[in-house]
């Protein structure tokens, strides 16, 4: 379980069915805003294209630099869609990659026209890979 992600849930939570100091508004869309613009680019380094769109909508609607001003019943209906959008980022497991490793192992990855980072397939004359920036080491 992805625990990152509970605090913006709760605070949209705790925003949908409350009424609160104004200030406690903006530390929601600071919070909401920067988890989810984390979690787009985690969906798009993963690839999962079909949640990024509705994750960046959130980033944007939830923005603190410019806010949008709605009544507290459109607030509401965000709110609990925005908790609704996040949630499933509670379920996806956090996998961090292994250390890049430079030495005899990577070497036939590269002469196979493989990333060693993250396998992604190689162009015959490229030195970094175009996924992921990892330089590629050939002999």
């Amino acid at each position: 379980m992805n625990l990152l992600f509970v605090p913006a849930i709760g605070l949209l939570i705790l925003a949908a069915f409350g009424s609160w100091p104004y200030n406690f508004y903006i530390l929601t869309r600071i919070v909401v805003c920067l988890t989810s613009a984390w979690f787009a680019f985690q969906l798009h380094s993963k690839r999962r294209f079909l949640w990024e769109a509705p994750v960046i909508a959130v980033a944007l609607i939830f923005n603190p630099v410019a806010p949008f001003h709605l009544d507290k019943e459109t607030w509401r209906t965000l709110n609990i869609l925005g908790a609704i959008v996040l949630s499933p980022a509670l379920f996806i497991p956090v996998t961090r990659k292994p250390a890049i490793q430079l030495g005899e192992a990577a070497l036939p990855q590269c002469a196979q026209n493989f990333c060693t980072h993250c396998g992604a397939r190689l162009g015959a004359s490229d030195c970094f890979c175009r996924h992921c920036g990892v330089a590629i080491v050939r002999q």
